[in-house]
């Protein structure tokens, strides 16, 4: 999971032979029933770049940072 522009996104890394092989990004809402729900596959984060770890992961506006590119 990951905050990223205002909105809590579900990152889910595929492995391959042992070895990160990519991600898929999707947006993510709360029911009524305090169930977490899938929505929208994300491809594009605008200005916004997402970093993943073991364990943690955080997004950063290449606006902000002009050392970092936005992810495509």
């Amino acid at each position: 999971m990951v905050t990223c522009a205002g909105e809590l996104l579900l990152v889910i890394l595929r492995v391959v032979g042992g070895h990160p092989s990519f991600a898929e990004v999707y947006k993510t809402e709360w029911t009524p029933e305090n169930m977490l729900e899938l929505r929208d596959r994300v491809t594009d984060l605008s200005v916004h770049s997402l970093f993943l770890g073991r364990g943690e992961s955080f997004a950063l506006s290449a606006r902000e940072y002009p050392a970092i590119k936005r992810n495509q």
